[in-house]
C-alpha cells in the first residue's frame, strides 16, 4: 500500500459523477465564481452564501437536472 495520495486520483475515484445529486450543487457554484472570476478564495461549505463577488456581492446559487446518476424508469 502506498502513502502517497495524489488529489487527482482521489477526485477521479470519488468527485467524477457530475451526474451526483451530491457534487452537481458544488459545480454549479463552481461554473458561477469561475463567471464572476471568484475563484480566487476557496469555497467555505455551509456558508451563507455560495459565492462572493470581489464587490461584496453574496451570490446563492441553485441547480436541478433532468438527468440523474441513478435510473429513471
Amino acid at each position: 500500500m502506498t502513502n502517497n495520495i495524489e488529489p487527482l486520483e482521489f477526485w477521479k475515484w470519488a468527485f467524477s459523477d457530475f451526474l451526483s445529486n451530491a457534487l452537481r450543487g458544488v459545480l454549479a457554484e463552481f461554473i458561477v465564481a469561475k463567471a464572476m472570476d471568484c475563484t480566487d478564495v476557496q469555497r467555505t461549505e455551509w456558508d451563507a452564501y455560495d459565492v462572493i463577488t470581489s464587490d461584496g456581492i453574496k451570490i446563492e446559487v441553485k441547480s436541478s437536472a433532468y438527468l440523474q446518476s441513478w435510473h429513471l424508469e
